[in-house]
């Protein structure tokens, strides 16, 4: 895509650059030892934020050359064209780095379809974030935040009883201290798990009247927006597999588990079977493989199956022996 004569490839290469920019401007003048650790797993995410630092470091370098002798009667032509070029391009920078001072200060960490990641904070907690899962992050000397835009993550929280840990989806928070739990965000719909520790689940919202609750570890609280939530205890083998790529089924109805596999694939399945309401699956798929999920449907269950590029159509009537 083109606006005003740039791609959407230029501006995230300017975007690098200006954040190359400002950590060089943070670190510069400090020993290494003393140099922020985010610049170091900034540079190791990609190498393109890597060469980015290095063509920073270069026009820091080439304006320390130059900016002695940049008033100088005897500088030729030449040089003070070089020195404006840089002065203007310093500028520009610093530009772009202001304006992405708050963005550094509070990154964000984000997901695709079908694609998992793990992050470690700075205050050592670690974060997993499934698919098509946004992030961003907010510490300050007395609180923790991430807030859960989209999508599911599982969080082994660093202790610090000084610092609480939160976690903002939606109207809800979740509080933990030293704990291990996963939340899953799908707006209206909140979903959260606690693997170990305790952890109070509330609203930031005055008007939802929900009290705030405390779960237990394999405690599991489902809110939908409107109502208190419902508290369940589910296997969390079930719960956590898709940290392996897997997606456990137990007696699950059809149109819960083709919604869940879509959530790894951009290559929907689609079922048109009049009866497939009463369809229900156990089993353990690997999630994104849509085909060979379709596929063990249609065997089981004799649907017709269509594979068409846009989707996976299933239809037809399912075979009456084979339903659960």
């Amino acid at each position: 895509m083109v606006r005003h004569g740039k791609t959407a490839r230029d501006d995230a290469s300017n975007r690098v650059l200006a954040e190359a920019a400002l950590w060089l401007v943070r670190d510069k003048g400090q020993d290494d030892a003393k140099a922020d650790p985010g610049r170091a797993r900034w540079m190791a995410e990609d190498p393109v934020h890597a060469s980015a630092y290095a063509r920073a470091l270069s026009v820091w370098d080439d304006l320390g050359q130059v900016a002695p002798d940049w008033k100088s009667d005897r500088a030729g032509p030449g040089l003070r064209i070089r020195v404006r070029e840089l002065a203007m391009a310093c500028l520009v920078v610093c530009a772009c780095a202001l304006g992405l001072f708050a963005h550094l200060r509070d990154p964000n960490y984000a997901t695709r379809v079908g694609e998992q990641r793990t992050v470690q904070l700075d205050d050592g907690t670690r974060v997993t974030l499934n698919t098509d899962t946004r992030i961003v992050v907010r510490y300050d000397r007395d609180e923790r935040h991430i807030r859960l835009d989209r999508g599911e993550a599982y969080f082994d929280v660093a202790h610090n009883a000084a610092r609480p840990f939160f976690v903002d989806a939606g109207h809800d928070y979740v509080r933990a201290l030293g704990t291990v739990f996963i939340v899953r965000n799908d707006q209206p719909k909140l979903e959260v798990t606690l693997l170990a520790g305790a952890v109070q689940v509330g609203s930031r919202d005055a008007e939802a009247g929900r009290p705030a609750v405390i779960l237990a570890p394999g405690d599991r609280l489902r809110r939908d927006g409107q109502t208190q939530g419902q508290l369940d205890r589910p296997s969390l083998d079930t719960v956590t597999a898709w940290r392996q790529g897997e997606l456990v089924l137990e007696n699950t109805p059809l149109s819960v588990a083709v919604g869940e596999m879509n959530r790894y694939s951009r290559r929907p399945i689609q079922v048109s079977a009049a009866d497939a309401a009463d369809v229900r699956l156990s089993g353990v798929f690997k999630t994104g493989d849509s085909d060979a999920f379709v596929a063990t449907l249609a065997a089981l269950y004799g649907f017709k199956l269509d594979k068409r590029p846009d989707a996976l159509v299933l239809s037809g009537a399912a075979n009456r022996t084979a339903r659960s």
